[in-house]
This record gives structure tokens, C-alpha cells and sequence, in this order.
């Protein structure tokens, strides 16, 4: 199969990025025909969604390197030619438009967050993002926040963006919702959901969970790199008996039996 389109992304390791990622690509079977396209994962780590079986996929295996990813990507495009390259996330659309400078292939990259809160700890992903940004042919921003954010301060051209809301499958919500779930805990509860990251920062809603002496309990539906400092506050916190870290969605409420443990 000649591949037209290639979609890049980190992995499916887990997040709201990777789901949409998948969403978006599981809905396109039948344009496969007309315009044959394929995944491309830059770290072999588990997936935590499901693949369609008909998808092609290749994992580079850069183990988070943006030099090895370059060099791969590269290696890749070169031997395929696709006509264009659609990246998700930061560090695969820095790659995706050196590759495409590289081959002069098309490239569309796509922001999911604000990229200044996003690289505040790193000042050389910021002036690698407004070194590459401004290059792609066209972005697309989740909300036009995010774009805000990327003329102003990464000097990206306004009229190469285009705010597209993330899309909702609707008929798998439905289908979920008909599922026979075990709730978490028994009577009502307080949810957050969101990845244990820095940026989305469930640390303040333990604290201000603790803080409030709210008599419902917490659930958190969300796995990241930030989980170990979280159970850590909970634990000094002392609030541990009334906070419930499940883990993603998929992996919590939907196979979770009676008698299994909650944290």
C-alpha cells in the first residue's frame, strides 16, 4: 500500500491527545481507499487504546529523543513519499516539520494545549517550537486560546491556524453508557478526570479537596507521570481512606468487579 498521509504522534501511552488521535483515525476507514494513510508512534510504550486491526502502524522506538526521532521520521518519509504529514503533540511536530523541510513533503501539525504553559520549565522547547511552528503549512489549534497563544508568542502566521474543537464519538458513549458498570465507592462522590500531570495539576484539587472537609469522597480517573506525588500528598494529607486514584477510565470503572480494591 502507498501511503498518502502519515499521522505522527508520541505514542498512545495514555491522554486526551492520543484518544482524539485514535477517534479521529478509527472514523476514516473508508477513506482509506482514496487516500491510504497510517500511524506512526515515535515511543514503543503499551498502548493504552485499542488499534483498529485494518490501521498500519510503525513504532520508531526513539525512546523520547527528538535527534533519533528526526532520523527515523526522516528515514521513513523518504522511503514512502507521502504526500502529507499530520502530527499531534509537541515534540512529534517539531520533528514532523524538520522532516518535511527536509523532503519537501506537506505538513500539518496540531497544538492540544497551551504551549506556554505547556514549555515553562523548558526554554529550549520554546525556541524550538518558535524555530518550527511558523514553517508548517497549516496548524491546527483545539481552541482559539490555543491559537491566541501561538501567534502571540511563537509567531505563528494567524491565517495559517484553524481552531477545530476535539470530536465526540457519540455512538461509543452511548454504547459505554448501556454497560453495566460497578461504581467506585458506594453512594455519591466527587470525580476529577485529567492526566497526572504538572499541567493539569490534580495536586490542587487534592489540596483543596482536603481544605474543603467535603464529606463526599474523591475519585480520580487519570494515569501520569505526577502519581506518585499525588498518593504522596494524599498520604500526608491523611486523607487516603477518602481518595481513590483508579487509574484511566478504561482501566477503572468499566471492568472493575465488587470486590476489587479501589486504589
Amino acid at each position: 500500500m502507498s501511503v498518502r498521509v502519515r499521522f505522527l504522534i508520541n505514542s498512545l501511552a495514555g491522554g486526551g491527545a492520543e484518544r482524539v488521535m485514535l477517534t479521529l483515525l478509527a472514523a476514516s476507514q473508508a477513506r482509506m481507499a482514496a487516500s491510504p494513510f497510517a500511524l506512526t508512534l515515535l515511543d514503543d510504550d503499551p498502548d493504552a487504546y485499542p488499534l483498529p486491526a485494518w490501521l498500519p502502524v510503525a513504532r520508531l522506538a526513539t525512546a523520547g529523543s527528538l535527534v533519533r526521532g528526526v532520523s527515523a521520521m526522516l528515514s521513513l518519509v523518504r522511503r514512502e513519499r507521502p504526500a502529507l504529514i499530520l502530527s499531534f503533540l509537541t515534540r512529534s511536530n517539531i520533528i514532523a516539520v524538520i522532516v518535511a523541510r527536509l523532503t519537501g513533503r506537506r505538513v500539518i501539525i496540531s497544538e492540544r494545549v497551551n504551549t506556554t504553559a505547556h514549555l515553562a520549565g523548558s526554554r529550549v522547547a520554546r525556541l524550538l517550537v518558535r524555530a518550527t511552528y511558523p514553517h508548517a503549512d497549516r496548524v491546527i489549534a483545539v481552541s482559539e486560546g490555543v491559537a491566541d497563544d501561538l501567534v502571540e508568542n511563537f509567531g505563528v502566521a494567524r491565517d495559517r491556524i484553524v481552531a477545530i474543537a476535539n470530536p465526540v464519538d457519540i455512538d461509543a458513549i452511548i454504547a459505554r453508557g448501556l454497560e453495566p458498570a460497578t461504581p467506585p465507592v458506594e453512594g455519591g462522590f466527587v470525580v476529577g478526570m485529567g492526566r497526572l500531570t504538572e499541567t493539569k495539576n490534580m495536586m490542587l484539587l487534592v489540596e483543596a479537596y482536603a481544605a474543603a472537609a467535603i464529606a463526599l469522597p474523591l475519585v480520580i480517573l487519570g494515569e501520569g507521570p505526577e502519581r506518585a506525588a499525588i498518593e504522596a500528598r494524599i498520604a500526608a494529607l491523611e486523607i487516603a481512606d477518602r481518595v481513590h486514584l483508579l487509574g484511566l477510565p478504561t482501566q477503572s470503572l468499566r471492568h472493575r468487579g465488587a470486590g476489587q480494591p479501589l486504589c
